[in-house]
């Protein structure tokens, strides 16, 4: 059984990637509060980087708002409040436009996937949150310790625990059904 991850705990492994000491509060330091900042706007950036498979979530809509605002447009939906992007529509939806948070669209009802901009850090899968815990050190190295050196090491540290992050992200995408074929597999001797 995998511990769930907290704010904290991030901001402690990014505080002791950075030579600095851990808190046992956020308010400890004025370190841990920039790191707890930091992390709060790297983690959307982070997020949509890729379709991480935690991250994506279907939605169905089908009660439109009661104005609306586009006179192309028959129906308007809501964005939910954590929408990244999209991902993909449902099968029958070919035509909408994003707008101001609002999805404008021919469709009722109007389904999509979505990568969300936020997640809470308890959901977070343990490789996910390391690569955010050396991406948030990685980005306040400077700041915090102005050491130039540490800056690149935490950024070469940062993107090879990205890529071990985006490989096994590829791994657990779902296995797509081998295509027929002609190969003969028998053996004769």
């Amino acid at each position: 059984m995998a511990l769930s991850t907290s704010k904290l705990t991030l901001i402690n492994q990014a505080l002791l990637e950075l030579g600095l000491l851990p808190v046992a509060t956020v308010n400890e330091s004025d370190a841990a509060k920039f790191i707890a900042a930091k992390l709060d706007s790297l983690l959307p950036i982070l997020l949509l980087a890729t379709n991480w498979h935690f991250a994506v979530k279907y939605r169905e809509d089908s009660t439109p708002l009661t104005q609306n605002f586009s006179p192309d447009y028959p129906y308007t939906y809501q964005l939910p409040y954590d929408f990244g992007r999209f991902i993909q529509c449902g099968h029958q939806i070919v035509d909408y436009l994003l707008v101001d948070g609002c999805v404008l669209s021919h469709s009722k009802p109007f389904s999509y996937y979505y990568t969300v901009n936020h997640i809470d850090y308890d959901v977070m899968p343990p490789l996910f949150a390391r690569t955010l815990a050396l991406y948030t050190a990685a980005d306040s190295a400077i700041t915090l310790t102005q050491n130039v050196q540490l800056a690149n090491l935490l950024e070469s540290k940062y993107q090879q625990e990205k890529m071990n992050a985006l490989l096994l992200e590829s791994m657990e995408q779902g296995i797509k059904t081998a295509p027929t074929n002609d190969f003969d597999r028998v053996r004769y001797l």
